[in-house]
């Protein structure tokens, strides 16, 4: 998944916009965090959640995940792209 986001990133200049000379670079700095918006492990029925099913906002668990952890993780940054990579997004 890294390669694909490098070449996307690389795609659309980002590492001209953050001063660095390739994208790849930006993994080895403080200016990129890649995670997940449902940061923990989600099962449903003991499989693994892939966000066809129950939409996090509307379920009261991942809600809650949403509020406490993704939302302060995302508030902490001045600036910050949110960029978008599973299928269901």
């Amino acid at each position: 998944m890294r390669n694909n986001l490098i070449a996307m990133m690389d795609e659309i200049g980002i590492e001209k916009v953050l001063d660095v000379k390739t994208s790849t670079d930006l993994f080895a700095t403080e200016l990129i965090r890649a995670g997940s918006v449902l940061k923990y492990p989600v099962l449903k029925n003991r499989k693994n959640y892939t966000g066809y099913s129950a939409k996090p906002a509307k379920h009261p668990a991942l809600c809650e995940m949403l509020d406490t952890v993704f939302f302060d993780e995302f508030a902490t940054g001045d600036e910050c792209l949110i960029w978008p990579l599973g299928k269901t997004v």
